[in-house]
C-alpha cells in the first residue's frame, strides 16, 4: 500500500515539476523576449550572417558567392594575430512608404551585430525604394552606405570606399538607373565590389597575392557564371533569426544561452528526458563558391 501512495506521489511530484518547468521556460520566453527587441533596434542578422538580404534582391547565384567569400575570409584569416577574421557584411532594406532613411543608422547595425573580429569589420547596406509608376517590380537604389571599423578604415578609407564604389556598383547601376530583384546590373555591381573588397583585404592586410583576382579578369567570369549557374540558395538570407535561432547561434550572449540552457535541461529532465532545442547558429558553413582559382 505504502509503495503505491509513494508512485503516485512521485508521479504528481513529477508532473508538478513538469507544469512548473514549461510555465517558467514560457515566461522566461516572453521576460527575454521583450528584453531583447526592446534592446535591439534592427532586426536580428540572417542565419547566414553575411547577407541579409531583407529586400529580396539578389538570385542564389549572387548570394551564394556574397556569403561563400565572407565565410571563407574569415574562416582562412581567424587564426591571424591582431587583424585576423575580417568579416565583410552586406544588407539590402526595402523603404516601405511612411519610412525615410533617416530611420536607419548603419552605425548602430554595425554594432548590434558586433561585426568583425579584431575590429576588422565592415558593413555595406543597399536602401531601395519602389518606383511609383506602372512598371511591376522596379526598384531604385536610394542610397549606398559603407560602415567600416577603425581598424578597417586604416586599410579602407573613405576616399578607396567611393573609388571602390564608382568602380563597380556605381558603374554597372549608375545613380537614378531603374532596377528590380535578380537584375544582372544590380548583382554584378554588387559581387565586383565584394572582389574589391576582398582584394583589398588579401593583397593588402593579409598578403595573399595568390587570393587577388583582377577586375578585368573578375567581371566577365562572373558574367558568365550568372548567366549558366542554376544552383539553389544554400543559405537562410533574407529574413533575420528568430529570437531563439539567436540566443543559441554564435551572435547570442552567453547570458542568454545560460539561462535558455538551464530552462532547456530542467524541461528535458522532467519530461522524461526529451529534448526540444538545437543550436543552429548563424555562420554559413560553404567556402568560396566562385571566386577563388
Amino acid at each position: 500500500m505504502r509503495s503505491a501512495v509513494s508512485l503516485i506521489a512521485a508521479l504528481m511530484l513529477r508532473k508538478s515539476l513538469l507544469f512548473i518547468a514549461i510555465i517558467g521556460f514560457f515566461a522566461a520566453i516572453v521576460a527575454f523576449g521583450i528584453r531583447s527587441f526592446a534592446s535591439n533596434r534592427y532586426p536580428y542578422p540572417s542565419e547566414a550572417y553575411y547577407l541579409n538580404d531583407f529586400a529580396e534582391v539578389f538570385s542564389s547565384t549572387t548570394e551564394n558567392f556574397l556569403i561563400g567569400e565572407a565565410e571563407s575570409l574569415h574562416e582562412t584569416t581567424k587564426d591571424i594575430e591582431d587583424v585576423g577574421g575580417a568579416q565583410i557584411v552586406f544588407a539590402t532594406y526595402l523603404l516601405e512608404e511612411g519610412e525615410d532613411l533617416s530611420d536607419y543608422d548603419k552605425n548602430i547595425m554595425f554594432e548590434e551585430w558586433k561585426i568583425g573580429q579584431n575590429n576588422m569589420g565592415l558593413l555595406a547596406v543597399f536602401f531601395f525604394s519602389r518606383i511609383s509608376d506602372e512598371t511591376i517590380g522596379c526598384y531604385d537604389l536610394v542610397e549606398f552606405q559603407i560602415e567600416a571599423s577603425d581598424e578597417m578604415m586604416i586599410y579602407l578609407p573613405v576616399t578607396t570606399q567611393l573609388n571602390i564604389y564608382n568602380r563597380t556598383l556605381g558603374y554597372y547601376l549608375p545613380k537614378g538607373t531603374p532596377t528590380n530583384p535578380y537584375d544582372f546590373d544590380l548583382e554584378i555591381g554588387a559581387a565586383s565590389m565584394m572582389n574589391e573588397f576582398l582584394n583589398v583585404a588579401y593583397g593588402h592586410i593579409y598578403d595573399m597575392p595568390d587570393e587577388v583576382i583582377p577586375q578585368e579578369e573578375f567581371d566577365p567570369s562572373y558574367e558568365t557564371h550568372w548567366l549558366s549557374d542554376d544552383s539553389p540558395s544554400r543559405y537562410k538570407a533574407n529574413y533575420s533569426l528568430n529570437m531563439l535561432d539567436y540566443f543559441f547561434s554564435p551572435y547570442g550572449t552567453v547570458y542568454d544561452r545560460i539561462i535558455f540552457g538551464c530552462l532547456s535541461a530542467l524541461f528535458a529532465v522532467a519530461g522524461g528526458g526529451a529534448g526540444i532545442f538545437k543550436a543552429k547558429g548563424g555562420m554559413s558553413s560553404g567556402g568560396g563558391l566562385f571566386r577563388h582559382r
